[in-house]
C-alpha cells in the first residue's frame, strides 16, 4: 500500500465544541482573520465557507493547518492549491517545488482530477523547508486515487507524505495530542528541491 511513502505524524483529538463553532461559521471567520495569508486566504474562505461548510467539510484540514502552524511556525497551502483560481497558492507552490513536481500537482502531468495531499506546510523564512500533510479521520483508509497518485508525488518531491489522524475527543476529555509528533521525523532541516 502506501507504507513506504507516508510518515505518521500523530493523532490529535479535538473538542466537539470547537468543531461546532467552526461549522457555525464563527471559528472559520475568526481563523480567516487571525491567519489571513499565513494559513488561509480568500480562496480558502470562499471554498470552506460555502457549500462545504453546510456539508460539514474542511474542518480537519483547517484544524490541522492551525495545529501545525503552532507547532512549527510554518505557513500553509490548504487543500485547493491545485485549482487554477488559487493564484496565490499556485505562485507559492512554484516557489517551493521543482517544475517537475509542480507539473504533477497542477500541470500536464496531473492525472485527471486527482487531489494532492491536503496541506503543504512551508517555512516562510526558508522555502527549502516544507512538507506535505494528509489528514485522515480515525480509521479512514486511503482512496484508490491516493494510492495511485501519492507514490509519484513522493518520488518527484523526495519527501514523504505526513499523515495526521484526527478524532473526536470522548465526552469529558480535553483536546490534545494522543500520539504527539516529533518534528525531526517529518521535517528535514534542509530538504533540497528535486527535479
Amino acid at each position: 500500500m502506501l507504507d513506504s511513502v507516508v510518515a505518521v505524524l500523530g493523532t490529535f483529538q479535538y473538542a466537539s465544541a470547537e468543531r461546532e463553532r467552526f461549522f457555525s461559521g464563527t471559528l472559520l471567520r475568526e481563523w480567516c482573520g487571525t491567519y489571513r495569508d499565513t494559513l488561509f486566504d480568500q480562496h480558502d474562505e470562499a471554498f470552506a465557507g460555502g457549500l462545504k461548510l453546510q456539508q460539514g467539510k474542511s474542518w480537519h484540514e483547517w484544524k490541522a493547518a492551525v495545529l501545525l502552524h503552532h507547532l512549527t511556525g510554518f505557513h500553509a497551502l490548504v487543500t485547493r492549491y491545485q485549482e487554477p483560481r488559487a493564484s496565490r497558492k499556485r505562485r507559492l507552490l512554484s516557489e517551493l517545488a521543482s517544475p517537475s513536481l509542480v507539473s504533477l500537482l497542477v500541470g500536464l502531468d496531473r492525472p485527471g482530477r486527482a487531489q494532492g495531499p491536503d496541506l503543504i506546510m512551508f517555512d516562510p523564512a526558508d522555502r527549502n523547508r516544507w512538507f506535505f500533510c494528509e489528514t485522515k479521520k480515525k480509521g479512514e483508509p486511503f482512496t484508490k486515487s491516493q494510492c495511485d497518485y501519492f507514490p509519484e508525488i513522493v518520488r518527484r518531491s523526495g519527501r514523504p507524505i505526513s499523515v495526521l489522524t484526527m478524532q473526536l475527543a470522548p465526552s469529558g476529555c480535553a483536546e490534545g495530542w494522543i500520539h504527539g509528533p516529533s518534528t525531526d521525523r517529518w521535517i528535514s532541516p534542509r530538504a533540497e528541491r528535486t527535479e
